[in-house]
């Protein structure tokens, strides 16, 4: 089994590009490789200008290669809970916006002939238990007030059986596809026309004048304009303090058991909790995919979040046997909608809060903010200003998420952990002399010793049990068991010891164990 998505692990083709290793000038920077950047550099090119894409690690790794490769005009926030907020009419346009998006993306595949097993279906959502059927009723009802045509859908329908579905209903002309071979393949052909670099982190961003200083671990680039497509804005931004960063998972295996229909499936086998099923066939194998399990990042068992998707996979006669198992990171904006536009800094625009519809709303970001950088208005840009003040439908998220982050903070400092026996692939936070050290044993037994001190806002980073990182429970930053910063807003990796003597943590229960030697003193500071 791989611990990497389907959709990486079964690309076709893969390009690499160098990092950025010499001063350069370029009218717009692009920060972050996924569709959303991507495609911003796509539109920007087209309207003349010279642009520059810089990516942390590799281009679509980060998120767009570990979604679910639906698309759908729809989100994933209930129509009740949508409706609660926002009037109808604003709802039509959040569709009708998100269809504009799809059809750019089709557009593009059609344009250039990207094979991405790209391929029209129908949309689903059903209810698993009986809990649940009510509010599935509702949202059909909503959807045909919305104008949607909703087709209902009984227990004996076939979509519904090999799910054991109870009622639902769908929606036709959504899509699906394979979502890291599209953006690899688009930033191919735009590489004929701007420059990309991958692994080239982004350390600091400074203003000088009419010019953004990007700086880099080798060199640095000067921009006009800066566009932050890195699913949070980097280093501290207000708008952090509304949005809660969530990690969710993947599985895939052969397809067992009663064929299911192509569709996207979203079934409710608990109360408000989506499970998102659905088909792909690669290299003549059919295999089905089960995302879910979402939680805060840091914030709980990323192990038994995977066992679930596995449990629910073998409990509904799906999958046999599971070949891949991934994570992927979003971000809940507290109004339920995404920040796309200028930053508070002129010339500097973001893109952040897609929730787990990210590959619709991150096109659709590149088509606002292509619009943005020349002073003109997308039809979409006021609905999702990144600048609106919206108490009356942020102010209970708000209050739950900053509560929640001044909880975490509080607690993980007060907590004193205490050392244990670490065995291969674990990882602890040890409280010493009044500081937190984060340990944790790669394969071969290797350890490594760095500061549990996040270095974004000072939050302390759980062990990631799944996946082997360090997670900030506070605003999402995440770093490999090294230390490396993995996604942001940290700009900045955990400090690690330099050498380890009498005073470490590590003679707590055995100084002679193999350890990682790191790079910088400061630890704990």
């Amino acid at each position: 089994m791989t611990k990497e998505s389907i959709w990486i692990d079964s690309s076709m083709r893969q390009y690499t590009y160098d990092p950025l290793l010499h001063d350069e000038e370029t009218d717009v920077a692009v920060i972050g490789g996924g569709i959303c950047g991507i495609t911003t550099a796509q539109l920007l090119q087209k309207k003349g200008l010279k642009v520059t894409l810089l990516e942390a690690h590799r281009l679509a790794e980060s998120n767009t290669g570990r979604s679910t490769g639906n698309l759908y005009s729809v989100v994933d926030i209930p129509f009740r809970d949508l409706k609660a907020k926002y009037p109808m009419e604003d709802i039509q346009q959040i569709i009708k916006f998100r269809q504009e998006a799809m059809d750019l993306i089709q557009s593009n595949i059609f344009e250039h002939g990207i094979e991405c097993s790209y391929k029209k279906v129908p949309w689903v959502r059903f209810s698993g238990t009986p809990e649940c059927d009510e509010d599935v009723k509702k949202d059909f009802e909503i959807a045909q007030e919305l104008g949607l045509s909703p087709e209902w859908l009984e227990r004996d329908h076939d979509i519904l059986i090999p799910l054991r579905g109870r009622v639902g209903f769908l929606l036709h002309h959504q899509a699906q596809f394979n979502p890291f071979q599209y953006a690899q393949d688009l930033a191919h052909i735009l590489s004929q026309s701007i420059s990309i670099h991958e692994e080239t982190h982004v350390e600091e961003i400074e203003k000088e004048g009419e010019i953004f200083i990007i700086k880099t671990p080798r060199a640095t680039l000067r921009a006009k304009y800066v566009v932050e497509a890195t699913h949070t804005p980097l280093g501290f931004s207000p708008l952090q303090m509304v949005l809660g960063p969530y990690r969710e998972y993947g599985i895939a295996g052969a397809a067992h058991g009663m064929p299911l229909n192509d569709a996207i499936h979203w079934g409710y086998y608990e109360k408000d909790k989506v499970t998102s099923i659905r088909n792909f066939e690669h290299a003549n194998d059919r295999y089905l995919l089960i995302i879910g399990e979402p939680h805060k990042v840091g914030q709980g068992d990323s192990r038994e979040c995977m066992d679930k998707l596995i449990n629910r996979g073998r409990s509904l006669g799906l999958i046999k046997e599971v070949t891949h198992q991934w994570g992927g990171q979003h971000y809940r904006p507290a109004d339920y909608l995404p920040f796309i536009g200028q930053s508070a800094h002129e010339n500097q625009f973001v893109a952040t809060g897609f929730s787990t519809d990210g590959l619709v709303y991150g096109t659709l970001s590149a088509l606002i903010l292509a619009e943005a950088l020349q002073d003109n208005a997308h039809p979409a840009a006021s609905l999702f200003n990144p600048k609106r003040i919206t108490p009356m439908k942020s102010a209970k998220k708000f209050l739950k998420e900053n509560l929640n982050v001044l909880k975490q903070y509080a607690s993980d400092y007060l907590r004193q952990e205490k050392a244990h026996e670490l065995s291969a692939g674990e990882g602890m936070v040890v409280s010493h002399q009044g500081k937190k050290y984060a340990l944790s044993k790669d394969e071969a037994g290797l350890l490594t010793v760095c500061s549990a001190v996040c270095p974004h806002m000072g939050c302390i980073v759980h062990w990631n049990n799944a996946e082997n990182s360090w997670d900030c429970p506070c605003h999402g930053s995440r770093f490999e068991a090294k230390g490396e910063v993995i996604e942001g807003p940290a700009l900045s990796a955990l400090d690690q010891l330099e050498a380890i003597d009498e005073e470490a943590p590590l003679n707590f229960f055995n100084k002679d164990l193999p350890y990682e030697k790191g790079s910088s003193p400061s630890l704990g500071n």
